[in-house]
């Protein structure tokens, strides 16, 4: 069974990469990520870890909450505020 590819987010990748004027070699170096693993992002068959993405945002000067929402997830940071804000509730 294969993965149904995330294009959305590997191509907003990708055009922020060329909007750059730089190469997925580029963005390799500059992420210290391998190019086979920026090319698998890119093509949306590969989801970064949050390490990861939080590399490809500092490289593209994105900013990384904006990265996350475009993948469909929530940075860290806001799980961490919510959970709290719960647990807050809960006292």
């Amino acid at each position: 069974m294969s993965r149904k590819p995330n294009r959305k987010f590997g191509g907003f990748v990708a055009g922020a990469r060329i909007e750059m004027n730089i190469t997925r070699k580029d963005l390799a170096i500059r992420t210290g990520l391998s190019y086979n693993y920026i090319s698998l992002i890119e093509n949306g068959y590969e989801t970064p870890s949050d390490s990861a993405l939080e590399q490809i945002a500092k490289a593209l000067k994105i900013d990384k909450n904006d990265l996350y929402f475009i993948g469909g997830r929530i940075a860290p940071e806001i799980i961490h505020l919510i959970v709290n804000d719960a647990a807050t509730r809960q006292m």
